[in-house]
């Protein structure tokens, strides 16, 4: 649990209500539970560029997205596509 009253979207804002709780999730964990549920990963991409500002560090970096100010040295978000094991095996992928 977090008692953080900043929001992302307006340095200036304090919020009344900054009470957040978070879980992190390892992606041998994600990727468990999804093969555990019958599925296969049909893609995974990471993502260096978000639409808010995750953490203090990053930066602006133009049409509403936020990244790290030089390297990219960590993914910021992840997408993965899954489907039904099945339905893989069909199509032969």
């Amino acid at each position: 649990m977090i008692d953080d009253p900043s929001d992302d979207a307006d340095p200036e804002a304090v919020l009344a209500n900054g009470r957040t709780r978070e879980w992190m999730h390892p992606l041998s964990e994600v990727f468990g539970a999804l093969r555990d549920a019958g599925l296969d990963i049909e893609t995974f991409t990471e993502h260096y560029r978000v639409p808010w500002r995750i953490f203090p560090a990053t930066v602006d970096l133009g049409e509403g997205m936020f990244g790290w100010p030089a390297e990219r040295w960590l993914p910021l978000s992840y997408e993965r596509v899954a489907v039904p094991h099945a339905q893989t095996a069909a199509t032969g992928s």
